[in-house]
């Protein structure tokens, strides 16, 4: 079900590029009429047509004589002559051959178009016209939708990208236009988060009047777009032009590069209909290439090799990051890059038919800068020149959004969007060069758009929102200037380009400048009505932009409660308004799974009834049947399938995954009552993509302070009222049963003599090696005892990891690190919750030297179990202990930069003292009593926890709940 909003914004498109159609005479569009010819033929089964005396790459066709009627030659390349000389032209009757030169396209670009030639002398131009642009209206107003839920300024960027030589292919009959909009559309596509691909929705401003859709709708909605955005933008740019597979596959290798999708991850999330949408059109297009003998077309089938390419490079620039010397590797590994693509370029500029030529070569060059201007504002037969002013300023709205990337964003991104205008102008060479065309200006300025449209897309996607650093000061909206003022560019420009437009076809470009003066020839409306719907129009899409970018439209204030169902239920008298589903990964080896499980038997403790909402975690182990949790944090959870749900759902997951498991489970998205994310986070910068789940919750509660603040700070900079509840939940005792004796198995297995001391640490692999920081705790060993030859007390280090299979580049770095010292054992299997448990018990100290944490259940299995805890003194795990109850590590915040794929590159984290690091070892090491006091401190802060009927009474009170 479309949402009402993108109705109205594809309302408005349609009714801006309808106002670009009416305003531009007929046959005013380069090559109109012979594409016009070519695609009443394909409608009329006529494939191949009729050779003559028509120049010797045009065929003709028996076609109605009003078909490509009139020829434009009359004022043509002359911009002082209006149009004036087509008027009162009348087609001749009946049939006759019209010749085009539009035979050697696919034959996919023409259809639409040609079904508009059915239609009487008067109006088949204009329906043509309007056949054609479908496509690009779609394409375009969902580009828009998707990048409005990125912020304004992405909105605002996008909208920039939509040049006045996108709006004039759009209104005239060209494959060019399908094209374009192909590339906005993939563009926009490819930079939508892979972690939020699976759901996600449309906010509707209802203090506007429009209605709340159900929570169902919302997940399904912009969910569906995304998916066939990119299929059908893709299909859009491969069909209709010979070159077109080209920019496809580069636009896709530049998008997997800079917005860092896992290629697996972003294919499987199209789904099978559109995956097949993908095939089908990339096969048809090398199918009607394998039948051409230019030289030029026969290589699309390299095409498809760039998006390979691109994610060899990808994978060899990150094993370059973790070398001893990355960003010397890196910059030499781009250098590499550069040449290799040089080298490539002017191989394939070789291949022409007439064999490299030097001074095409330059005729080629020397166009670069006008072929440029004209991606912007040359219209018409490359006759009607935009006013400099306006083009620069295009320019100008370009650089603002640079601006806001480079000092609020990705500089990942901005640097993407610069290789991209380079590769796009290094294209045009290589593409003019192999046309064989020895006058070097084959190429024209709206070839550049599939490609050049990424640059401003991709600099608005990279702008990031600055986390709030106070919670007593307003959010930081430093964007939204920058934003109002980039739509306003761009729409000024596109509205000055269709004035100009109609001037220089209605009295030429030295005519007169009042509206009333000019003509349009035969359009049904005059132009100055013409320019008002125009601009009104264009106001209304930047407007759009303005209301519903991170417009959620809640009101303040609590959960609200749904009015209380009748508790005449069917199922023996069940009332779904007096209890609370709790989903989560109830079966899951991991810390979200017991989480899960004791949020549910803190609500069942309250005297709540539970229904367990059980969901699949692929990457985690089931739990064995022994569980580690303390009893009762499951068992008084119902998680019947069949069992009827309540109104009340709390989500125990994260925030990226919440889209994704209401996709997967409508039954939980279709319920009216309130839905809670109990969410966690490691870092301060909360990303973009979880705006998405902000959106789906009625209130969030976090475990920590720290989650809390991070939260906080990203729901107040989306303008978005939802409560943020810091609940933290009872982190209970695990079971005791044969801890002693797996333990002392442990110790036995691990440990040379009794008297070794085990400092232990454990991690999923799947959690991020760098902000888990194993390899900080490796060093600090290292430093802590020195060489093992030079005889150090008898220490150990365990470096327990999960997941080695799934991360084995990052299992080898482990590997490798602890290799020189034999004191150091890395061991990568699943161990029973009990079995990690009693291996907590049984080290000395447990260490974590992370660089963010949200929570921190390991170190509170250590402080009940009675192992003394060395920790990084920063993020979540500030709740779990304090300088009494464990050994704190010092930190500096540093940015996140390459460190992680995970996490933004412009947040900060901890990077934790080393030095300090080691010192803490030693001094546990060296001294019993100090491991004993620790751990006494740890046991008593950790007993200190409200019990779990306390934690169960304040959430059920959060809720709204009786009890």
């Amino acid at each position: 079900m479309i949402r009402r909003p993108s109705l109205i914004l594809l309302a408005l498109v349609a009714v801006f590029v309808g106002v670009w159609i009416l305003g531009m005479p007929a046959s005013s569009g380069p090559d109109e009429p012979g594409h016009q010819i070519r695609g009443a033929a394909l409608v009329r089964g006529q494939l191949d047509g009729q050779t003559g005396d028509f120049g010797a790459a045009s065929r003709a066709y028996e076609l109605p004589a009003h078909v490509g009627f009139p020829d434009p030659g009359c004022y043509a390349f002359d911009p002082l002559r209006p149009a004036a000389c087509i008027a009162g032209l009348e087609p001749e009757s009946g049939d006759q051959l019209r010749p085009t030169r539009s035979n050697d396209y696919p034959i996919w670009g023409h259809v639409l178009p040609g079904l508009g030639s059915f239609a009487p002398a008067g109006a088949s131009g204009w329906l043509a016209r309007a056949f054609d642009a479908l496509i690009p209206i779609v394409l375009v107003t969902a580009s828009l939708v998707v990048a409005a839920r990125r912020g304004r300024l992405p909105f605002a960027a996008t909208l920039l990208a939509i040049t006045p030589a996108a709006w004039f292919s759009f209104a005239i009959v060209n494959p060019s236009g399908v094209v374009i909009a192909g590339g906005i559309g993939l563009w926009s596509a490819l930079l939508v988060p892979t972690e939020r691909r699976r759901g996600a929705r449309e906010s509707v401003a209802t203090r506007d009047g429009l209605p709340l859709p159900t929570r169902r709708a919302r997940v399904t909605w912009l969910t569906r777009l995304e998916r066939w955005l990119l299929a059908v933008s893709w299909t859009a740019m491969v069909l209709p032009r010979r070159d077109g597979l080209v920019y496809a596959a580069l636009v896709l290798s530049i998008g997997l590069l800079a917005a860092e999708h896992e290629p697996r991850q972003l294919w499987t999330s199209m789904r099978r209909g559109p995956q097949v949408l993908v095939v089908v059109s990339t096969l048809a297009t090398l199918a009607w290439a394998s039948r051409s003998t230019v030289t030029s077309t026969q290589l699309l089938f390299l095409a498809p090799l760039a998006p390979v390419a691109a994610v060899l490079v990808r994978g060899i620039w990150r094993r370059l990051g973790h070398t001893a010397r990355p960003r010397p590797a890196r910059t030499a590994y781009v250098a590499g890059l550069v040449i290799v693509a040089g080298v490539g370029s002017f191989v394939a500029m070789g291949l022409r038919g007439n064999g490299f030529d030097r001074a095409v070569l330059r005729a080629t060059v020397s166009q670069t800068g006008l072929d440029l201007r004209e991606v912007v504002g040359v219209l018409g037969w490359l006759d009607t020149p935009v006013p400099e002013t306006f083009v620069s300023l295009w320019f100008v709205g370009v650089g603002l959004v640079a601006g806001a990337a480079l000092t609020t964003g990705w500089t990942q991104r901005a640097l993407a969007a610069g290789t991209t205008a380079a590769i796009g102008i290094l294209v045009s060479w290589t593409l003019t060069m192999l046309q064989n065309d020895d006058s070097g200006l084959y190429w024209q300025g709206r070839y550049y758009l599939p490609l050049m449209a990424g640059v401003p897309i991709l600099l608005g996607a990279a702008v990031r929102r600055r986390r709030r650093r106070s919670t007593s000061s307003p959010p930081n909206r430093s964007t939204d200037p920058v934003a109002i003022v980039v739509s306003t560019i761009a729409v000024a420009v596109s509205v000055v380009a269709l004035a100009a437009s109609m001037r220089r076809f209605g009295v030429g470009t030295s005519g007169s400048y009042l509206p009333t003066d000019w003509d349009t020839y035969d359009s049904p409306l005059p132009p100055v009505v013409l320019l008002v719907v125009g601009l009104i129009a264009a106001l209304g899409i930047a407007e759009w932009g303005r209301r519903f970018a991170f417009v959620e439209g809640r009101a303040p204030g609590p959960v609200d409660r749904p009015e209380r169902r009748s508790t005449d239920a069917p199922r023996g008298g069940f009332d779904p308004s007096t209890g609370v589903n709790v989903v989560g990964y109830h079966d899951a080896t991991s810390g979200l799974g017991h989480i899960a499980r004791e949020v549910s038997a803190s609500l069942s403790a309250a005297g709540i009834p539970v229904r367990a909402v059980s969901v699949d975690a692929p990457e985690s182990p089931r739990r064995s049947s022994g569980t580690g949790d303390s009893p009762g944090s499951s068992a008084t959870a119902s998680d019947d399938a069949d069992a009827p749900l309540y109104d009340t759902t709390v989500a125990v997951i994260t925030a990226a995954q919440l889209p994704g498991v209401l996709d997967a489970r409508p039954e939980v998205a279709d319920l009216d009552g309130p839905l809670v994310g109990y969410w966690f986070w490691e870092l301060e910068d909360v990303p973009d993509e979880h705006r998405w789940a902000i959106d789906l919750v009625d209130e969030i509660w976090t475990p920590t302070r720290f989650v809390h603040d991070a939260y906080s700070s990203a729901v107040e900079s989306t303008r978005t009222v939802v409560p943020v509840r810091h609940l933290p939940t009872r982190i209970a005792e695990p079971v005791a049963e044969q801890r002693s004796a797996m333990a002392a198995a442990w110790r036995s297995s691990l440990c040379s003599t009794p008297d070794t001391v085990l400092f232990v640490v454990s991690f999923d692999l799947l959690s991020d090696i760098e902000r888990k920081n194993p390899l900080g705790a490796i060093e600090a060993f290292h430093r802590a005892f020195g060489d093992p030859a030079e005889g150090s007390a008898a220490v150990k280090l365990l470096v327990k990891t999960l997941n080695g299979d799934r991360r084995p580049d990052d299992l080898a770095r482990i590997e490798r690190a602890a290799a020189p010292d034999d004191r150091i054992e890395v061991l990568d299997r699943h161990v029973s919750d009990d079995g990690l448990v009693a291996l907590i018990a049984a080290a000395d100290a447990y260490v974590s030297l992370h660089r963010g944490e949200g929570l921190g259940l390991h170190l509170a299995t250590a402080l009940w179990v009675g192992t003394p805890v060395i920790a990084t003194d920063w993020s979540g795990t500030g709740d779990i202990v304090d300088a009494d109850s464990a050994e704190l590590i010092g930190y500096r915040l540093v940015p996140v930069g390459d460190g992680s794929p995970a996490y933004p590159p412009s947040a900060h984290w901890a990077d934790p003292d080393i030095d300090a690091a080691a010192s803490a070892m030693r001094r546990l090491a060296l001294d019993p009593d100090a491991r004993r006091r620790r751990a006494q401190a740890g046991r008593a802060r950790i007993n200190a926890q409200d019990s779990r009927v306390e934690v169960g009474r304040r959430m059920v009170e959060a809720l709204g709940l009786d009890l």
